[in-house]
């Protein structure tokens, strides 16, 4: 933990038209994550639980998702029967050159995010493949 003064940062803000509670289920679903989070791999089900279930910390009555050692977390935020969907990232106002060093992992917030629009706005109850 840092003694530095923090800053809030929104890496991906999409609006979803779905209402609050199925997009948060579809960040606490397991099978509903393996619809839209990561590649088609053979790994993606190891890689939704470590990342969702093991590491992370919900706030299921605020609805946001914090992820255990990152900085990074979801939030969902109702707007009638839309939703507007984070990726915010906590890190030190002083620190010049944070975004350097998650790079990888903003792109991929980035793509995941977009991922699970689609899946709430054109897919929903369909395998991803």
């Amino acid at each position: 933990m840092t003694d530095q003064p923090m800053e809030d940062r929104v890496l991906v803000e999409v609006t979803v038209p779905a209402p609050a509670d199925a997009v948060w289920k579809a960040l606490r679903d397991r099978d509903q994550l393996m619809q839209w989070f990561g590649w088609d791999s053979d790994s993606l089900g190891a890689e939704v639980d470590w990342i969702f279930f093991d590491h992370a910390q919900p706030d299921d009555a605020n609805r946001v998702l914090h992820f255990g050692g990152m900085p990074d977390r979801y939030e969902v935020i109702a707007q009638g029967d839309r939703t507007i969907v984070r990726v915010v990232r906590s890190a030190p106002v002083t620190e010049d050159d944070w975004n350097a060093v998650y790079e990888d992992m903003t792109e991929g917030w980035i793509s995941f995010t977009q991922q699970l629009a689609f899946l709430l706005a054109r897919h929903i109850g369909q395998p991803r493949r």
